[in-house]
């Protein structure tokens, strides 16, 4: 008996290769898709989603007193400081916002003044025009930047968790220091 190593090989027809190929063709999307994994993926983004929308009230991390002063007892119990580690933090931090506030105005004012003198040279261009347009609110962001952080500064110094239009009202210098 003779043993014939390997299966018959099967002759392709040509319409059974343009079948499997059509085949292939079509799978091969399917294949590549996860869908699945995407459905999934969708569940967690809504999950995530619905675990960061839950309205918890904020934490307040610095009190108020009845006068409006910070209640410097309160604040300094709930985060864990005595009285004078958080007047020395409130103190570094004033230097910061201080620090802050002139170079955010500085850098507002040096791009204002290079915006000045590109619209000094301006001849009216369409795209020099948009370009001038477009950079206004770059410094508009500086200068409000400086702002609040003035504002913080004036917050800290004066102990008085005020408003931006008290701040601006008060008898206190503007500038921080």
């Amino acid at each position: 008996m003779e043993r014939n190593p390997s299966p018959p090989s099967r002759q392709s027809s040509v319409p059974g290769s343009v079948w499997r190929g059509v085949k292939t063709t079509v799978r091969a999307p399917f294949i590549t898709f996860p869908g699945r994994q995407i459905v999934e993926n969708a569940r967690l983004i809504a999950f995530l989603y619905g675990r960061i929308r839950v309205d918890r009230p904020p934490e307040a991390r610095v009190f108020r007193a009845e006068d409006g002063s910070i209640d410097m007892a309160a604040t300094s119990f709930t985060l864990g400081l005595s009285t004078d580690q958080l007047r020395a933090r409130m103190a570094e931090r004033r230097r910061q916002t201080a620090r802050l506030a002139y170079l955010s105005f500085g850098l507002g004012l040096v791009f204002f003044v290079m915006w000045l003198c590109r619209a000094w040279a301006w001849n009216f261009e369409g795209s020099r025009m948009l370009a001038a347009i477009q950079c206004i609110p770059f410094c508009a962001v500086f200068f409000l930047v400086a702002f609040k952080n003035a504002h913080a500064n004036w917050q800290l110094r004066t102990g008085y968790l005020g408003s931006a239009s008290e701040y601006i009202h008060s008898s206190e210098p503007f500038w921080p220091s």
